[in-house]
């Protein structure tokens, strides 16, 4: 099934690769995606509080397979849906989850479409790279909660539904083709069976924090060290 984004022929004329007009086998790829039209375009969410997405640029770039990389494109993540959404005029187009998107930079942000695990089962979604390694990667999962509408009460106003961003959850890829979360010490010494007293002594000594990225981060590096 042809999936992706669904770009205008003519987008292919006002985008620029490599500082010149998009070249003929790059064209020719667009004609493989299909897109989705956001309804109401950037409405959608008006009568919200706050916004589903981070990381609007103007200066994103799109990685495809075979090294392809299209530049100066606008786009936004939305994280509450988890999809990227590239404005194309005044519309903004979803990018469908989809691998063949080897990368998505936004600013100086890299995502990647991975598999993980979700429960007992796996699924697929937008990744931020934190940290790139043949023996441990770490990726982090960005958070959305979408916080009903309640209606007027005695001595309170009624509140509109209310996007609230969450804190980012980590997980990491060791041994599998897929990322697993790590929310504790216990997850991630579960994970490394053949060096959890090193690794439990680094923690307790750095007193590192699960709930922040540059302690995991800290942690995987150490581990790679080993």
């Amino acid at each position: 099934m042809r999936i992706l984004i669904f770009i205008l022929f003519s987008l292919a004329t006002g985008l620029c690769y490599s500082q010149a007009v998009i070249s003929g086998s790059l064209e020719e790829l667009w004609w493989d995606f299909k897109g989705e039209q956001i309804k109401d375009g950037s409405h959608q969410y008006a009568s919200y509080k706050g916004k589903p997405y981070i990381l609007e640029t103007t200066d994103a770039a799109i990685v495809l397979d075979k090294n392809k990389r299209v530049e100066g494109l606008t786009i936004r993540y939305n994280v509450y849906n988890d999809r990227m959404e590239l404005k194309n005029g005044d519309v903004y187009y979803n990018i469908s989850l989809d691998e063949r998107v080897q990368e998505v930079h936004l600013d100086d942000h890299q995502f990647a479409v991975m598999r993980f695990l979700a429960g007992k089962s796996k699924a697929q979604g937008y990744f931020e790279t934190i940290l790139k390694d043949e023996k441990c990667s770490l990726f982090l999962r960005h958070n959305m909660l979408l916080k009903e509408a309640e209606p007027a009460k005695p001595f309170q106003e009624e509140r509109p539904a209310e996007f609230k961003q969450q804190a980012a959850t980590s997980f990491i890829r060791l041994n599998t083709d897929y990322l697993v979360p790590v929310y504790n010490k216990k997850d991630f010494l579960n994970l490394i069976p053949d060096k959890q007293a090193q690794v439990a002594r680094f923690i307790k000594k750095q007193k590192l924090k699960f709930r922040k990225p540059e302690s995991v981060r800290e942690l995987v590096e150490y581990y790679n060290s080993l």
